[in-house]
């Protein structure tokens, strides 16, 4: 090796090093978002179909929520009508972002009017527990323009005051939402 080649290598080097620190060291995008404590959506895309929801969820830790969800419809005689607390997990440690799983548990109420195949009106009320997984989008030039899209099971354990976890009584549940995040 010649001596040149001794001295451009190291000279280099050495002038490459800080470059390559100062890249390492600048912050992801995604760091430098600011930390929100809660937020609030609605399901619009459902709602013009009829069918309304509504959740607040709040940041308790740096990888967990807690929140409440509501939701209501009428489809011909039925109503339903749903009221659930709920935990998410985020396992990305960015709470109110990205990827979720989580519980739920909750009530419903279920009636339906007389006329058709129904002989009288009906009412009942009942308990349900639930899983989820869903990914939330925060966007916008503050990151509070919240997208949350995902699915999971709602299962029935006690409906009218009897237990019916052994009647398979299981429904799929879907999330759909717009939010603000603040």
């Amino acid at each position: 090796m010649s001596r040149s080649a001794l001295f451009v290598v190291p000279a280099v080097l050495a002038l490459r090093a800080p470059v390559v620190s100062a890249q390492s060291l600048k912050p992801a995008p995604a760091d430098t978002a600011p930390l929100h404590g809660q937020v609030v959506s609605v399901s619009p895309l459902f709602a013009i179909l009829g069918f309304f929801t509504g959740e607040v969820e709040r940041r308790v830790t740096t990888n967990a929520t807690l929140g409440v969800g509501g939701s209501a419809f009428t489809l011909g005689p039925f109503g339903y009508r749903s009221l659930d607390a709920k935990v998410r997990f985020y396992p990305d440690e960015r709470a109110l972002e990205g990827l979720a799983v989580g519980a739920s548990a909750g009530a419903i109420w279920l009636s339906a009017e007389e006329g058709g195949v129904f002989t009288g009106e009906s009412h009942g009320s009942g308990i349900v527990v639930g899983t989820e997984a869903s990914y939330t989008w925060l966007t916008g030039k503050h990151h509070n323009l919240a997208f949350s899209f995902g699915g999971g099971l709602k299962r029935v354990i006690r409906y009218g005051g009897y237990d019916v976890s052994a009647v398979q009584l299981t429904y799929p549940t879907v999330r759909a939402s717009v939010g603000f995040a603040f």
